[in-house]
């Protein structure tokens, strides 16, 4: 998808503008992730607010447990 995004559609611009949300693009392929950090800035400015929002709750989430220290 990263590398073909004329054949995108809404499932998957949102899958990876979340896997950026993730953090989950730094186990890619260097030359995908830097391609990838632009069209996930170019999917979020076209993505619905309500996606939008959806995606920085799930960004919010994630920062929150991963700083969470488990005993």
């Amino acid at each position: 998808m990263i590398t073909a995004p004329r054949e995108l559609d809404v499932a998957g611009a949102f899958t990876i503008a979340m896997m950026w949300e993730l953090g989950i693009e730094e186990v890619m392929d260097g030359r995908v992730e830097a391609r990838g950090r632009d069209l996930v800035e170019r999917i979020r400015a076209r993505m619905p607010d309500a996606l939008r929002e959806l995606l920085d709750g799930i960004g919010d989430s994630y920062a929150a447990s991963s700083l969470t220290v488990r005993r």
